[in-house]
């Protein structure tokens, strides 16, 4: 079994009931993050009994505003580590626990039963007939905050998919069950990611040894677990890309999910010439995309890139009249996948139109801007 690391109110307003909240619905495959209590007897020789509710006044017999808003934030945090692949990380019991279907997720508690930790699971579980279920234990991760909570979520989720530890070494010896990257940037997932910036799957030096890597991505997206990456949702080339989305202000907008480190999103335009500016922001809540953004002509010539440190980016300029692609990707690192949406304005832009009248729009346009 694995157990990840410990971390070092407004007044009750709801009954425990916890909003309905999906991350891709309609995927076989889920994530349930159970926040309203649970009672479990046995569990492969343990005895947890009753897991209380989600906690943070109190008061464990109902939500308050404050409570509820940590619920979604923990949520948000956990669909952003599992965005890459085709798995519904969702809040809304799905009434089974079958494997390859369904890991429950219980978070309440202290795990008194189990001892100090921020939560257990038993590893392939998802698979392998054991218990379906892994427990979170938020009172000890500093009360609940959500982004302890979503790391030890996403780290027992982890487990339950195959997935050892990410241990730290000097030469062959180990000196830490838990790695912390960087300790300020980037941690694993599987390592102890509470106290840096961001925690990613990982590529590197597992449990079972400093010369035994783990592949955090190939192991979660293997035939055991059966779902793999979600489908790619934009093209990878102009030609396979999406209209750029653009309202008759010139306002731009859309979003989209970088899921393999090869990915990148083509989004194609067409303008009558004209300043510009486009913002890549990655997710509001626990980011694991490091955005990168390019801008190409029509015939593929790089005019303008932001690759900076930051997640997110900016591009901004001028464009003469012709066609164009923004393109988005990763900082090429591993882990730098995960959600990004768009915003910015394009002057001239040319509005997209439904497919039958795109060319007489388009040279309408052309005319009045020539004439």
């Amino acid at each position: 079994m694995y157990a990840s690391s410990p971390a070092s109110s407004l007044p009750a307003d709801a009954p425990l009931i916890v909003p309905a909240y999906h991350s891709l619905p309609g995927a076989d495959a889920k994530i349930f993050l159970d926040f309203d209590g649970d009672v479990t007897n046995n569990w492969s020789g343990y005895i947890p009994g009753i897991s209380p509710a989600y906690d943070t006044d109190g008061d464990a017999s109902s939500f308050s505003s404050g409570e509820l808003t940590n619920i979604r934030e923990t949520w948000k945090r956990v669909a952003e580590k599992y965005s890459p692949f085709d798995i519904d990380v969702t809040t809304q019991d799905p009434g089974n626990g079958t494997d390859r279907e369904t890991v429950r997720v219980v978070i309440g508690g202290t795990g008194a039963w189990f001892g100090l930790s921020g939560g257990v699971a038993w590893p392939g579980s998802f698979y392998n007939g054991y218990p379906n279920t892994v427990f979170v234990f938020p009172k000890n991760l500093a009360n609940g905050v959500p982004k302890f909570t979503a790391e030890a979520a996403a780290h027992e989720a982890g487990h339950a998919f195959g997935l050892q530890h990410q241990s730290a070494y000097s030469g062959t010896t180990k000196l830490t069950e838990y790695s912390d990257g960087d300790g300020v940037t980037k941690a694993p997932a599987m390592g102890k990611s509470y106290h840096t910036a961001r925690g990613l799957w990982w590529n590197g030096p597992s449990t079972s040894g400093y010369n035994i890597f783990q592949d955090d991505l190939a192991v979660i997206s293997n035939s055991s677990n059966d779902f793999g990456y979600r489908l790619d949702d934009i093209g990878n080339t102009s030609a396979a890309g999406a209209s750029l989305n653009i309202d008759g202000g010139g306002n731009i907008s859309g979003a989209g999910i970088i899921s393999r480190m090869t990915d990148v999103d083509y989004f194609n335009f067409t303008t009558l010439g004209g300043s510009y500016v486009f913002n890549i922001n990655t997710a509001e809540f626990g980011a694991t995309l490091d955005a990168s953004t390019w801008l190409y002509s029509s015939i593929g010539t790089l005019l303008n890139s932001a690759t900076t440190s930051s997640l997110s980016e900016v591009l901004a300029g001028y464009l003469d009249e012709g066609s164009y692609s923004l393109v988005i990707g990763g900082a090429g690192n591993y882990g730098d996948l995960g959600q990004y949406t768009l915003s910015g304005a394009i002057a001239g832009a040319v509005v997209p139109e439904p497919a039958t009248l795109s060319l007489l729009a388009l040279s309408t346009l052309l005319l009045r801007r020539r004439a």
